[in-house]
């Protein structure tokens, strides 16, 4: 993927392409195609201390500049909050990311190429320079910014830092409670030069526009100086890293780095070049974690981390697709580890280790992940070894009003009609979960139609596998009896397609896209005509090129444009804001209905801008409702990528 100059001639321009590389940890590195930082999770290291979680701004950039003719050419890309900002994009010929994000550039007669890549399961990054100088002398001269916080906040006082230098290695404390170090290094011997300084009110464009705070400075400990003798070509690593162990194979590890697309891409099998890149970009999000010593999935860069729900809608086209069937056995049992009164966490806290168990869909997406793993695998020695498991959640969610009464538990039970309801007025159980204090902003407690589909699919999925493990079956039964049910209270003969939530209060006739999955799950719950029914209305009213909308535009509380500060962007968050994960859930459900005007080709055709002109390589969490559609929240999201991608091996 290659960017000329003419698509980034301006800071505009350059600064809303964004690349992104991880460590297989949690650690990543992100910026934009100019190497400027317009958000606060832009930086060249983000070191995991408890991988994936306890996530720090480590390196925040490298100030470059050449010097020749007594004339100083910088190459850095930096905006400051008094409206100053460094536009050096003369030089820059181009910018490629394939695996590697690569920068070229052109001084007069001098050639620099930079690459900047991460050592795998290390939280290390380099930063490569390849310069083949002209007919003078001249002189590379790079000023590392250093940081040392969380990665949701902002930093302006080091004085607690101390360093030390040692010809080419500079060791920095960060953090003496901790006792944390990053050490920099020039891998080929050049001496750093100690100038303690900082860089003052870097601007982040980004985190204005979401409301938040915008500035902070950065630390500037000194300079490394490479001279170069006219016609003189040098190859210059930089390594940034706050492991203890220091001692690095650096040729080793590029050569891993170099490798692993093209093993990604035999191993999952495909042939189409978009699905592809999308094999690429869903290795970034399947990551290590220490506390369980398994893997799991991080539902989004910058700032998501591996929240219940996203692992299990990402899991089958992650890892099952791709066929990691490897890491889809570890991430499974990783969250069976912590199921925990037959319900599974919504997510592991980015420090520490207690998880919250607030949500009703994780548990049932659970079914869902381990039935196409089996299916992709038929490894029926892990299906029993996993089965009990399955059991007590299925007996956590069969459990009546009455018998999880007093007990230190989710509302989550059965109804006689054989439905789940789950919350009240004040919680937020399904995927649509965003609450501003006090306040619920999607309030769906009751009886919600895609939780209701889950469960139906849930209890289909272990009929099968009581047969398969010969074990007694309870589960067919009350599948015909969720099904008998779910028409009847669901469908809105009216408008004819299905409510969205049903309580004691109302039966919600917002269109949303939850009913889709009445459709698109392994076992549907409505079919024939109704099903079509259900179709045709989110394809008329929510379907975009790029997701669907999270509610018709025809409702009053439908908000177009996701921005502003948290109030705002919560306020839209599901009413109107499109979602590109459910859109994997409407191919489903247009495969199994025949419906060839939305093929999984002509989606993703209309997919394949995005991939090229925003987050390269990634698909975004969420869109505006409104056209154009502009992309908002996580610059990569996990479900997103992997919806899309399981559904091009259906096709």
């Amino acid at each position: 993927m290659f960017i000329t100059k003419e698509k980034i001639n301006s800071f505009e321009k350059g600064n809303k392409q964004e690349w992104l590389l991880t460590n297989g940890i949690g650690g990543f590195a992100a910026g934009t195609v100019l190497g400027s930082n317009s958000r606060r999770y832009h930086g060249l290291l983000f070191s995991a201390f408890n991988p994936p979680a306890d996530r720090k701004l480590v390196v925040s950039n490298i100030h470059e500049f050449i010097t020749y003719n007594n004339q100083e050419i910088k190459l850095a890309n930096f905006e400051c909050s008094n409206g100053y900002y460094e536009l050096n994009i003369d030089n820059l010929i181009g910018f490629q990311n394939n695996f590697i994000p690569t920068w070229n550039y052109r001084i007069n007669d001098i050639k620099l190429t930079k690459q900047i890549w991460m050592m795998e399961d290390k939280n290390a990054t380099v930063v490569k320079y390849r310069i083949k100088n002209g007919a003078n002398a001249s002189k590379l001269v790079l000023l590392p910014l250093i940081n040392y916080r969380d990665y949701h906040s902002e930093r302006f006082d080091f004085s607690e830092f101390s360093q030390s230098t040692n010809f080419s290695k500079v060791s920095i404390k960060l953090d003496n409670a901790q006792n944390r170090f990053l050490t920099i290094i020039s891998n080929e011997g050049y001496n750093f030069n100690e100038n303690i300084n900082a860089f003052y009110n870097m601007y982040y464009a980004k985190e204005a526009e979401r409301g938040l705070n915008s500035i902070e400075n950065q630390y500037m400990p000194g300079n490394f100086e490479i001279a170069l003798n006219p016609h003189e070509e040098k190859v210059i690593n930089i390594i940034f890293t706050t492991d203890e162990d220091t001692d690095f194979n650096l040729d080793l590890e590029y050569e891993k780095v170099l490798s692993r697309p093209s093993e990604l891409i035999t191993k999952a099998g495909f042939k189409d070049k978009i699905a592809n890149e999308l094999v690429k970009a869903a290795d970034k999000f399947i990551v290590y974690r220490k506390s369980t010593d398994g893997k799991t999935i991080l539902a989004g860069y910058p700032w998501f981390t591996d929240w219940g729900r996203d692992t299990l809608i990402a899991l089958t086209g992650l890892t099952i697709t791709t066929k990691r069937f490897d890491d889809a056995k570890s991430i499974i049992n990783t969250f069976a580890k912590y199921v925990k009164g037959g319900l599974l966490p919504n997510v592991f806290p980015d420090v520490g280790e207690t998880p919250g168990y607030n949500t009703v869909d994780a548990s049932l997406w659970f079914f869902t992940g381990v039935y196409n793993y089996y299916l992709a695998t038929k490894d029926k020695k892990f299906l029993k070894q996993i089965y009990p498991k399955l059991v007590e959640i299925h007996e956590r969610y069969s459990m009546s009003k009455e018998d999880i009464k007093n007990k230190d538990t989710e509302v989550i039970y059965m109804c006689d009609d054989a439905l789940i309801y789950a919350g009240n007025e004040h919680t937020q159980l399904t995927w649509m979960d965003a609450k501003v204090g006090d306040y619920v902003v999607t309030p769906r407690y009751g009886k919600a139609v895609e939780i209701n589909a889950l469960w139906y699919n849930a209890n289909m999925i272990m009929s099968e596998f009581s047969k398969i493990l010969d074990e007694k079956d309870i589960y067919t039964k009350l599948a015909k009896k969720i099904k008998k049910s779910f028409e009847k209270v669901f469908w809105y003969s009216k408008g004819k397609y299905l409510y969205d939530v049903v309580n004691e209060n109302e039966a919600s006739k917002k269109i949303r896209p939850n009913q889709i999955m009445a459709v698109s799950l392994n076992f549907p719950v409505i079919e024939g005509e109704k099903a079509e029914k259900v179709f045709d209305i989110v394809a008329e009213k929510l379907y975009t090129p790029v997701g669907l909308r999270s509610l018709s535009p025809d409702d009053e509380e439908y908000k177009g444009i996701y921005i502003g500060d948290i109030w705002s962007r919560d306020c839209a968050y599901h009413q109107g804001t499109v979602w590109t994960w459910p859109m994997g859930e409407f191919i489903g459900a247009a495969q199994k209905l025949g419906k060839e005007e939305y093929t999984v080709e002509k989606v993703v055709k209309n997919l394949e801008y995005h991939l090229s002109e925003e987050t390269l390589g990634n698909i975004s969490e969420i869109f505006d409702g409104d056209y154009p559609h502009t992309p908002r929240g996580c610059f990569a999201q996990a479900w997103s990528i992997a919806e899309i991608l399981q559904r091009m091996e259906e096709k």
